[in-house]
């Protein structure tokens, strides 16, 4: 039998090289070896997702995150749910980026979502703030919510850029708009809140 342990330990050294194709490997056998492990497999659920967005493989990474949400729910541990939670957003957002045509980056949200792209996060998190400012500032409606579509990419910004995109394309009456909104809350998995009258 397998070492669940020694594996874990292979794979993060793997994982902290940038050697996602090698710590990819070894998944099967860890987690065939942490079978009465659910901490042990919550984890490694979460590393086999980061391996898997890393190789640029986010339908496979969001599904591995959900399976460590469930090992993660299965023993009371929050912090984990919420950090695998976070890891699905990254796949979820992958998975757009990977099959939306190439931003045109003569636009300052273009040139947020290319950033974001390439994995500049902070680049683009600044761009996609001033493509949100400039559009406001010029009541553009449109580019507004793409900025903060764009935005939403990012895990620490997602709920409340969202949120603000919806406001901003709801008060647009612009149902294409509305629809995109719609999507980007559905591909997140965040519940939009129905309107009180």
């Amino acid at each position: 039998m397998a070492d669940p342990d020694g594996l874990s330990v292979e794979i993060y050294r793997r994982l902290s090289r940038q050697d996602a194709e090698g710590a990819l490997e070894l998944f099967e056998d860890a987690l065939a070896a942490s079978v009465d492990r659910p901490a042990l497999r919550a984890r490694l659920h979460g590393w086999h997702a980061q391996a898997l967005l890393q190789v640029r493989r986010p339908e496979e990474a969001s599904s591995a995150a959900l399976r460590g949400i469930r090992a993660a729910r299965s023993i009371g541990d929050s912090d984990g749910v919420t950090a695998l939670r976070d890891l699905q957003t990254q796949a979820i957002a992958q998975a757009g980026a990977l099959k939306a045509p190439p931003p045109d980056v003569t636009t300052p949200v273009g040139l947020a979502v290319a950033a974001l792209d390439d994995g500049r996060n902070k680049a683009g998190e600044l761009l996609a703030l001033g493509a949100f400012r400039q559009a406001q500032a010029a009541g553009d409606d449109r580019e507004a919510v793409l900025a903060m579509l764009a935005l939403a990419r990012l895990p620490h910004r997602t709920e409340a850029a969202l949120r603000r995109a919806h406001g901003l394309a709801d008060a647009s009456g612009d149902m294409n708009l509305v629809t995109a909104v719609a999507k980007a809350f559905n591909a997140a998995g965040v519940e939009i809140k129905a309107k009180v009258f």
